[in-house]
C-alpha cells in the first residue's frame, strides 16, 4: 500500500514503481507500517521528517519540566540591595516554571514588630505582579511569615521563546548562552531566639575572676 506525500492513498503498487515515483518527486520511499498486510509505504522527505520529530521531542521535554519550590529567605531589616538580588533570582525561577516560597523570619525582639516584616512582604509582592500570582497567601508559621508565588499563565512559554531568541543571537556573535538562575542559598543555622543574649549579637558575660590568695 502506497501513500503519497500529500496523504493520498495510491493502492498497491510495485516496489520499483513506487521508487521511481519517489525519485521523480525528489522524495524518499519509507516503510511506515511493515506489520500491515500489505505493508504500508509513504513518499516523504525523510530528513525533514526526522528533524520535525526531533523538534517535537525537544518541545515535549521542555513542557515536561518538573516544577520545584525554591525559597527566598528574608529578615525585616534585610538590606535593600540584597532584597533586589533575591527578587531577581526569584523572577528567574518563576520564568523557568518553578514556584517561589518567600519566607520572612523573625528573631528575638523582631517578634514584637512583625508588622515591619509584613510591610516588606507586601512591597516585594508588587515586584512580581507582572509575572506571578499568589498561590498561597501570606500566613504565619511560628516565627515566620510564608507566601508562595507561581508564574501567571503564558509567562513560562513566553520567557522560553525570548531565551531561545537571545541565545541564537548570542551564538551568532560567538557568545555563551544565557546562564541558568542560581540555586537558592543553603538554609542557615538559626541562633537561639532568646532576647538579649548571644542571638542579639551581645558578647557573653565574662567568667568570674578567681578568688584572691
Amino acid at each position: 500500500m502506497l501513500v503519497d506525500d500529500e496523504g493520498g492513498r495510491r493502492g498497491e503498487i510495485a516496489t520499483e514503481d513506487a521508487r521511481r515515483m519517489a525519485d521523480e518527486r525528489g522524495l524518499d520511499l519509507v516503510e511506515v507500517a511493515p506489520q500491515s498486510n500489505p505493508p504500508v509505504c509513504r513518499l516523504m522527505d525523510y530528513g525533514k521528517f526526522k528533524y520535525e520529530q526531533k523538534k517535537k521531542s525537544q518541545g515535549a521535554k521542555k513542557k515536561a519540566h518538573t516544577s520545584h519550590i525554591k525559597e527566598v529567605r528574608l529578615r525585616p531589616l534585610t538590606d535593600h540591595h540584597d532584597v533586589d538580588i533575591k527578587i531577581a533570582h526569584a523572577r528567574g525561577w518563576l520564568t523557568h516554571g518553578d514556584k517561589v516560597l518567600i519566607t520572612m523570619t523573625f528573631r528575638g525582639r523582631e517578634m514584637a514588630h512583625q508588622e515591619i516584616g509584613r510591610e516588606v512582604m507586601e512591597k516585594i509582592m508588587v515586584k512580581f505582579e507582572d509575572i506571578a500570582k499568589v498561590e498561597s497567601p501570606m500566613r504565619r508559621d511560628g516565627n515566620r511569615l510564608n507566601m508562595t508565588l507561581v508564574a501567571k499563565p503564558g509567562i513560562v512559554e513566553r520567557a522560553e521563546k525570548e531565551r531561545e531568541k537571545a541565545n541564537k543571537e548570542r551564538a551568532a556573535r560567538g557568545e555563551a548562552p544565557l546562564p541558568e538562575p542560581p540555586e537558592p542559598e543553603p538554609e542557615p543555622e538559626e541562633p537561639d531566639d532568646d532576647e538579649g543574649g548571644e542571638a542579639q549579637g551581645e558578647p557573653p558575660a565574662p567568667e568570674p575572676a578567681p578568688p584572691q590568695a
